[in-house]
């Protein structure tokens, strides 16, 4: 059955096959500006194809219009085929969160940190944290106190330092005493437990004795060694002395 002129006439006749169950001359094929179901037209399925091309375009990703029928799969990677599945594998994601642990601690003492949640990072004992944009840095603060402090074999305390030994230069300071380097005379002298050698180096600058346990100095000695007639080499060893005796009674001397 047709309705309307032909097209000769000046017409747009539609054609209704009752036999094949098909209507066909209608000219709205494409979508306009006004809604569909407002239109009060039957929809043609070039509108139809439209909606699903449109469909498939808002979905993204491979979504597919195949003859009027949307596919897609793997949605925004999450494995799924359909919007609910792939939003609901989104929010589970979400949902887990990440997990927040300090030094050895296990997993099942870790602090659960949900998207929004806010991280602080607090500096502590001689530790700065500074913030410039996204970026932290964690440094030792310029000034640190330490209650004890140990490098090798070397403590340093409250107390004072303890260590095996200390080098300056080619003098060293150690368990066994102090050894002071003499550069190249090759002469160190050590003080030790056992006492002082001096390495056959002169002792200098020595001021006088004057209590009885005090060493004296060649000032001291040079009147002894003049009074002994040793004045020609005063560094040589000091001749045994010769005494006179007087004999009061006889008025006799002896040698």
């Amino acid at each position: 059955m047709t309705i309307g002129k032909d097209a000769a006439n000046g017409g747009k006749p539609v054609v209704i096959d009752g036999k094949e169950g098909i209507v066909s001359g209608l000219t709205n094929t494409t979508l306009g500006a006004a809604p569909l179901a407002d239109s009060n037209k039957a929809a043609t399925e070039a509108q139809l194809d439209a909606t699903q091309v449109n469909l498939a375009n808002v979905l993204g990703g491979n979504a597919a219009n195949n003859n009027g029928n949307v596919t897609t799969s793997d949605i925004g990677g999450t494995g799924e085929s359909n919007v609910h599945d792939a939003i609901k594998s989104v929010k589970a994601t979400a949902d887990k969160g990440w997990k927040l642990k300090a030094n050895e601690e296990a997993d099942s003492e870790s602090e659960k940190i949900a998207a929004g949640d806010t991280v602080t990072v607090k500096q502590g004992k001689n530790i700065r944290v500074k913030r410039s944009g996204k970026e932290l840095t964690i440094e030792t603060a310029d000034d640190v106190a330490f209650n004890k402090v140990t490098v090798g074999n070397s403590v340093l305390t409250t107390d004072g330092l303890t260590t095996p030994q200390v080098t300056a230069g080619d003098s060293v300071l150690g368990n066994n005493g102090l050894t002071i380097a003499n550069g190249t005379a090759g002469s160190p002298v050590s003080l030790t437990k056992d006492g002082l050698n001096n390495g056959g180096n002169k002792v200098t600058n020595v001021a006088k004795g004057t209590a009885d346990t005090d060493g004296v100095n060649v000032s001291q000695l040079n009147p002894i060694a003049k009074y002994l007639n040793t004045t020609d080499n005063p560094h040589a060893p000091l001749p045994s002395p010769n005494f006179t005796l007087q004999n009061v009674e006889s008025n006799e001397s002896k040698q």
